[in-house]
């Protein structure tokens, strides 16, 4: 029931991911929100460390399938049993040979999806200790003190023009990410997020 209803979280975030949360005040607010995020009006961007050159923009389609027992998700080309389509637009913001800052449109929404698909691609998140490079990430650890994977939903974008009602809230959301994470950014590739967009 209307009355009955409190302020609730609109969008999630993997464990160990920083960033954006969305909460409505109303049910309306809610619906709409959860309407648009279904119909994938609004665009959600991360900010992530993965492991490798990546130096041009690319789009990977594949398939996801929860394995419930390990609490993993495993990425194929091929289209299995209860396995949902995926897919994740990036584009390199600074890379060296070894790593590179990504920023990734999120088309499609699961579970680990970015985690999983990056690693599957051959390019695993750094601090990501269950789809990534453990040595690395014990080294990366103990040298820059990371906490958690590097991962940050930094950005959310509302159009001004839509059909369901939630242009009121248009506009571009920014969260900074956690101070490891810029100084592992600032480390890594001599940059200031300031000069980013």
């Amino acid at each position: 029931s209307l009355k009955l209803f409190k302020p609730s979280i609109c969008n999630r975030l993997d464990r160990n991911t920083s960033g954006i949360i969305v909460f409505a005040k109303t049910y309306k607010a809610a619906a709409l929100f959860a309407k648009a995020l279904k119909d994938r009006t609004i665009h959600k961007y991360y900010l992530c460390l993965v492991k490798g050159r990546i130096d041009k923009e690319g789009m990977s389609n594949a398939f996801l399938k929860k394995d419930e027992t390990s609490n993993k998700v495993k990425v194929s080309d091929e289209e299995g049993d209860r396995a949902a389509g995926i897919c994740t637009a990036f584009r390199p913001l600074a890379f060296t040979d070894e790593y590179t800052l990504l920023e990734v449109d999120l088309i499609t929404g699961k579970s680990h999806q970015i985690r999983a698909q990056m690693a599957y691609l051959g390019h695993p998140l750094i601090g990501d200790y269950k789809y990534g490079d453990r040595l690395l990430n014990d080294m990366l650890k103990s040298r820059c003190r990371i906490s958690s994977q590097a991962l940050h939903a930094y950005k959310l974008v509302i159009p001004a023009y839509d059909d369901n009602g939630i242009s009121r809230f248009s506009g571009t959301y920014r969260a900074q990410p956690p101070e490891d994470m810029k100084e592992l950014i600032r480390e890594l590739f001599d940059i200031d997020l300031k000069d980013i967009d």
